[in-house]
């Protein structure tokens, strides 16, 4: 595999992990608001209240990080001012 196709796998990984995250927001944070999510595809691989813990449980899981997208889940009714 190319270094261009790697580069574009992991942004085509990304774009459908945030789209995936875009379009589970709201079960996402009645599950895991206040955390941090490790999302690969359509699965949550990891959820810690820490953004360190959860870069070590990605480590013991052996997660490609290049394929995953961490984020923080807001708790349900929290409003963003923009």
């Amino acid at each position: 595999m190319s270094a261009a196709t790697s580069i574009t796998d992991s942004i085509d990984q990304t774009q459908q992990n945030n789209r995936w995250i875009s379009d589970n927001m709201q079960g996402l944070r009645e599950e895991y608001g206040g955390e941090y999510i490790a999302v690969r595809g359509s699965d949550v691989v990891a959820h810690n209240e820490s953004g360190d813990d959860i870069l070590g449980e990605l480590e013991d899981i052996g997660a490609e990080f290049s394929k995953v997208t961490i984020t923080f889940v807001h708790e349900p009714g929290h409003k963003l001012i923009r």
